[in-house]
């Protein structure tokens, strides 16, 4: 049985702190991909699922934020809009912390947050995902088990009685 780690995607283009803490997330059995600007984290989330992005506030040409709102908005069929996103920021601000978690980010970290925290905080982003997609499968579920699943029959005059009740 293998053992799958969780991919992370890290934007953040200051260089140096991305290769110590994708270093410190492998350490963690985490798998973990950079992408330097916010286009290339645009193009790799096209191209790829992740588990998880954690992305910098303040980058030169797309901010976080803006990734946050582009991943949100569902508008690229082949981004995950609901992957899980943690905003990770040198600057401690609360105004820029409420705006992210209102746009959808599952939590915000700063730079100066040691390792243990991290981890904590992305397993905790990770979990209460799984929870939430849990909670829609067995939703639609719900919604597909019918009070008519206990009628028996396929055929076509069973199929329109059961077509009529539903309206």
């Amino acid at each position: 049985m293998s053992v799958q780690y969780p991919s992370v995607l890290l934007i953040e283009d200051d260089a140096s702190f991305a290769e110590r803490l994708s270093r410190n997330l492998a350490l963690e059995n985490f798998r973990c991909d950079v992408a330097t600007t916010g286009r290339d984290a645009l193009d790799r989330l096209a191209a790829q699922t992740y588990d998880l992005v954690v992305t910098d506030i303040r980058m030169p040409d797309i901010d976080g934020l803006e990734i946050l709102r582009r991943i949100r908005s569902g508008a690229d069929p082949r981004v995950d809009c609901a992957v899980p996103l943690v905003v990770l920021t040198s600057v401690n601000d609360v105004k820029t912390a409420v705006e992210a978690m209102r746009g959808g980010a599952a939590d915000y970290i700063t730079k100066e947050s040691e390792r243990p925290e991290i981890v904590m905080r992305l397993h905790r982003a990770l979990e209460q995902s799984r929870l939430l997609n849990e909670n829609r499968f067995l939703k639609d579920q719900l919604a597909r088990t019918t009070e008519f699943s206990l009628l028996i029959g396929q055929s076509e005059s069973m199929r329109r009685i059961q077509e009529e009740i539903a309206h």
